[in-house]
């Protein structure tokens, strides 16, 4: 029996492990498919304004939504976590982004994914809160 608590930690503490990794992923993904359904539906003569806005909402959408969802239990607090964390990543990326809209550094785009990632959050917390109520009625 001693073997199989000990091989329960350790899924256990490789699941938490692989939260960022999950969140990273699915935020990468998000990223590749948002570019790619710009390119087939945007003109090409026409540049789009707002793609980083688009694809940097998405991809905090779904880093903090995968990796709560991911995480084994507490998945309120990872989500809390994740949003820091992605927060944290994107400042240095998108704080001094120049889109070619304007001359000055633009800080919509990291404004929008701080918004789409406290989205995230709340998403997260809904649903936590919906399923422990279904739980609790059953």
């Amino acid at each position: 029996m001693r073997s199989d608590t000990g091989s329960v930690k350790l899924v256990y503490v490789l699941q938490w492990l692989l939260v960022p990794v999950i969140s990273y992923t699915s935020a990468t993904i998000a990223i590749v498919l948002c570019e790619m359904m710009q390119l087939l539906l945007q003109p090409h003569d026409t540049p789009y304004p707002y793609e980083v806005d688009l694809c940097g909402g998405v991809s905090a959408f779904t880093f903090v939504v995968s990796g709560a969802c991911f995480a084994p239990n507490h998945k309120r607090v990872a989500a809390l976590l994740l949003f820091t964390l992605g927060a944290y990543i994107s400042w240095p990326l998108l704080s001094v982004l120049r889109v070619p809209r304007s001359i000055t550094p633009d800080h919509l785009p990291l404004f929008i994914t701080y918004f789409s990632g406290l989205a995230g959050v709340v998403f997260v917390h809904f649903l936590m809160k919906h399923r422990y109520a279904t739980r609790s009625t059953q």
